[in-house]
């Protein structure tokens, strides 16, 4: 986890692969449970469960929360704690280069939720 501005955040980091590969891995926690995120909220553990059951583990990784810009996908795993993700990156997504240049580099290190 990072501490912003004496928040907790979630922490993502990219996975070395194979360098020809135009889908690059990437893994972390998606939520910490029980800590303040940078918008106030709080994430309890098993929060997603219901999500999770109803609709799998499998999702879209989305360019800035933008539903028509997918740039890869995850898989979640809940654990006691956070909620893990790992998953790829597609460099042949219009944004996903960069995405997977400024992850690499160390530039972002976090993702985001969304969630209604």
């Amino acid at each position: 986890m990072v501490e912003i501005r004496g928040r907790v955040c979630a922490r993502i980091k990219a996975l070395p692969d194979d360098p020809s590969s135009t889908r690059k891995a990437f893994e972390g926690d998606l939520s910490t449970y029980g800590n303040v995120d940078l918008g106030g909220d709080v994430c309890e553990a098993g929060c997603f469960d219901r999500d999770v059951a109803a609709n799998g583990t499998h999702r879209p990784l989305l360019w800035q929360h933008r539903t028509d810009e997918p740039i890869g996908s995850f898989d979640v795993v809940t654990t006691e704690g956070t909620l893990r993700v790992k998953g790829e990156i597609d460099l042949n997504t219009p944004y996903g280069p960069a995405a997977y240049s400024l992850l690499s580099h160390g530039d972002i290190d976090g993702m985001s939720i969304g969630y209604n």
